[in-house]
């Protein structure tokens, strides 16, 4: 089968496996996450996993609602400032801006806490223009006569996540002796420290158990994963809260200690350190961090950032959502090790996602997705792009 037709297969496996997966008792991914080629391409953004939602709405419900302001300074500029903005990458542009627009134009109940989200009502006007056009030509164009770009005057950085997937069981044995833990119910087992919580698993309510310490480490890390079963069936561990213990950098614990050079301090590099060293000192060095992420399984083919939609490869970001309000398009400049010039999406937020221009891009999922965040350490310029007709940047 030609590369081709491989990924047109997978478009529509995609498709059917998140309409019917919740009827299925077979997961949804198995057949799709077998090898890493497959893994590659979801990670390199040839393929979205998405909820597959009727991207329908209704505009006038939010015309008569005004939004509030936001906390950071924005600058009223070109789109001539904007550095690539005509030369950018437009895959899978539209097809997200669409899911963009139907995550705005959703009414949550009342008693449902959602982070800061972008003001629906500056968006009525353009979702509504924009589901009447069935077919977008250029998105370049469509984007600079329906939005305005607003520049935020602060040079910040840009780091990476993505969605691992790594190896587990349910049971601990042999090899599968690093629990993921569900939320206690105790509130006095809430507050535990990692080192406590590691040394008496039994008093707590292990999900899975991983085949490596280093994995289930930065899984915690980046919030959420796959893991893959001996079975080969896969499962969606999912953040749902934490021990509310203070963080500690492993990297820069690692540094002071003289453990690795600052220049090694990625993820691929500590992974590499780890991996020459006794599990005792691996342990004692992840110690450190005494804060402890807890999951719970999500039976669902595609992963939610806090805005929850679907969240796109090298589309969707985590940001700060006191500056950058989550549903609102971003263009963002980024030179380093990637360059990144490309419009995205504020889809996710993250507990050390601070400051205007902080900015957590999202690769994707799979192997070659944490390659590439795992050096994803940059500086960068971002501008918001906001609605004509909306006035100034808002929220709801």
């Amino acid at each position: 089968m030609n590369q081709h037709n491989f990924r047109t297969y997978l478009l529509i496996a995609i498709s059917l496996v998140t309409l019917y997966g919740c009827a299925s008792n077979k997961d949804p991914l198995t057949d799709l996450l077998q090898d890493d080629d497959i893994g590659q391409l979801i990670a390199n953004d040839d393929i979205s996993i998405d909820t597959a939602q009727n991207n329908t709405y209704q505009t006038s419900q939010f015309k008569r609602h005004h939004g509030r302001p936001l906390h950071g300074r924005y600058i009223k500029t070109h789109w001539s400032k904007l550095p690539g903005w005509s030369k950018q990458s437009v895959h899978q542009l539209v097809p997200v801006l669409r899911q963009n627009c139907a995550g705005l134009m959703r009414r949550f109940p009342k008693n449902t806490h959602v982070a800061s989200r972008a003001n629906p009502a500056a968006w009525a006007n353009f979702c509504q223009k924009l589901q009447q056009q069935k077919h977008i030509n250029n998105p370049i164009t469509f984007l600079e006569e329906n939005l305005q770009p607003w520049y935020i005057p602060t040079r910040n950085k840009t780091t990476g996540y993505y969605i691992p997937v790594v190896a587990g069981d349910k049971k601990r044995h042999g090899a599968y002796q690093w629990p993921l833990f569900a939320t206690p119910r105790s509130r006095s087992k809430q507050r535990a420290t990692r080192g406590y919580i590691e040394s008496h698993p039994q008093q707590f309510n292990p999900l899975v158990w991983l085949d490596d310490p280093i994995e289930a480490f930065f899984l915690q890390i980046q919030g959420s994963g796959f893991i893959r079963l001996p079975n080969q069936r896969l499962i969606l561990l999912a953040y749902n809260s934490h021990n509310g213990q203070p963080y500690r950098s492993l990297g820069r614990y690692l540094i002071r200690q003289g453990w690795i050079h600052p220049t090694k301090a990625s993820m691929q590099g500590i992974k590499a350190w780890a991996k020459r060293q006794s599990p005792n000192k691996v342990r004692k060095a992840m110690s450190v961090n005494k804060r402890m992420p807890f999951f719970k399984i999500k039976h669902q083919s595609f992963v939610t950032g806090a805005y929850g939609i679907a969240l796109t490869g090298q589309r969707s970001v985590a940001v700060d959502p006191r500056y950058i309000p989550l549903g609102t398009p971003i263009y963002m400049n980024s030179q380093g090790v990637h360059n990144i010039q490309r419009t995205l999406f504020a889809h996710d937020t993250g507990g050390a996602i601070k400051g205007a221009g902080r900015i957590d891009y999202f690769w994707g999922i799979g192997h070659t997705a944490g390659q590439k965040a795992g050096v994803t350490n940059q500086r960068n310029q971002v501008w918001i792009l906001w609605p004509k007709d909306a006035g100034r940047p808002s929220t709801q």
